[in-house]
């Protein structure tokens, strides 16, 4: 063989093995990950190892969605709130949404509710605060007179539906 067929050869085995990589790469960053659509709630206060516990059902390859975490700075970047993750969303997809989109709105429901307390209760099963704070917070004199109620007509500030 000749000088010629030797760097030949070498340069096409270069090629392949740099267009592997790359593919194996592009796999991890681009390649769908996300399962299924779900509803996620990520809690004030929580880390990353908890979202990546809270993630991995929904993930096909979890180890390829930490790399792409670590490699995006989101475990320093872990936000509260419910997301909406949709089947087929890439690794990059999934932590630019978690690092920097908007958290969906929650739809508070309740009716019938007879005392502030009842209806603190009720709200409490549907968000983060508990029945106690969220109570405190309704009987608040300044924020009751700010808004023309009082403890006695603070239950009409809330309506059903």
């Amino acid at each position: 063989m000749n000088l010629k067929k030797i760097l030949l050869y070498t340069f096409a085995l270069l090629i392949l093995i740099a267009g592997i990589t790359g593919y194996h790469f592009y796999q991890k960053i681009k390649a769908a990950n996300v399962t299924e659509t779900a509803d996620i709630y990520i809690p004030t206060g929580y880390d990353f190892q908890q979202v990546t516990e809270l993630l991995k059902p929904y993930l096909k390859d979890s180890e390829s969605f930490l790399w792409v975490a670590e490699k995006k700075n989101y475990p320093n970047k872990v936000r509260p709130g419910k997301f909406i993750i949709k089947k087929g969303m890439s690794n990059e997809a999934l932590v630019n949404y978690l690092r920097g989109g908007e958290p969906e709105t929650i739809k508070l429901t309740f009716n019938n509710q007879e005392t502030l307390a009842e209806l603190a209760g009720r709200i409490a099963k549907q968000i983060e605060p508990d029945s106690v704070s969220l109570l405190k917070t309704m009987l608040d004199t300044a924020f009751l007179r700010e808004n023309g109620f009082n403890c006695r007509t603070a239950l009409a500030m809330y309506l059903p539906n």
